[in-house]
């Protein structure tokens, strides 16, 4: 019993480290340490969360998007 509660409560405290890793981003390592180091306190843990949530809002351009902007800037100047 105390084992599996220890299992969760691992879990839940760890919770920022695992968003951040799915995030795919560099400073997942960055949020993963905070986590570790300071996440024994409440607001550390918090900010630790909010921040891999930030991580995994930010969406990036799609390759073909940028391509496509430097054609128009390349055929402007042309």
């Amino acid at each position: 019993m105390w084992a599996i509660m220890a299992l969760i409560l691992l879990l839940i405290y760890l919770l920022p480290s695992f968003i951040a890793v799915t995030s795919k981003k560099r400073e997942a390592l960055a949020v993963i340490l905070l986590n570790v180091l300071l996440g024994w306190t409440i607001l550390g843990w918090i900010v630790t969360l909010i921040w891999a949530l930030m991580l995994c809002a930010e969406k990036e351009p799609p390759a073909e998007t940028e391509r496509n902007i430097k054609v128009v800037i390349t055929k402007r100047e042309e």
